[in-house]
């Protein structure tokens, strides 16, 4: 996609929900090239598997208590 390189965000502040971005730098400044994934829960964890393809967000539920994990990618053109 784009340049090849990907940044995974998530939103600033602590409240009860989260959300993660992508963006891409293409000249110094960012550049958002997704739309928000929103989260029920603030994230916790985020990190890039070895693959470079996804990544790993664990969220902990506002309603639950409980931890939850999700795997991403980004398909583009879509």
């Amino acid at each position: 996609c784009g340049s090849g390189w990907q940044v995974l965000t998530t939103q600033a502040g602590t409240g009860p929900h989260d959300a993660i971005h992508a963006y891409e730098f293409p000249d110094r400044e960012p550049v958002l090239v997704s739309q928000q994934v929103d989260f029920n829960g603030p994230i916790i964890a985020l990190w890039s598997e070895s693959s470079g393809n996804t990544a790993v967000a664990v969220s902990r539920s506002s309603e639950t208590g409980k931890y939850e994990a999700y795997r991403l990618s980004i398909t583009c053109t879509q």
